[in-house]
């Protein structure tokens, strides 16, 4: 699902990353940049939208505004993965 993140919100979530803090609150992150409180909420929030495709927008709109990363994107932001940097690109 590609997720147009503004600039500013990328900056502020690159930062909240470095520190090792929730998006939301300045509690310390747990999952998905995420305290232990806002990822349960978070989590109930999704489960009750009736549809896949509900879910995908309120998950896009969540990311789009800086709340929430994406289920492997705190690996794009700390580069964890070195070996990605190959596999652009690459066509079978």
């Amino acid at each position: 699902m590609e997720v147009n993140i503004p600039r500013k919100v990328r900056l502020r979530v690159a930062e909240r990353i470095r520190l090792g803090l929730c998006l939301v609150c300045d509690s310390k992150a747990v999952k998905r940049q995420l305290c232990q409180c806002h990822y349960d909420q978070y989590i109930n929030a999704v489960k009750c939208l009736p549809s896949k495709k509900a879910k995908l927008h309120f998950e896009r709109r969540a990311r789009e505004a800086g709340d929430v990363l994406g289920a492997y994107e705190l690996r794009e932001y700390k580069g964890t993965n070195r070996f990605a940097k190959y596999a652009k690109g690459v066509s079978e």
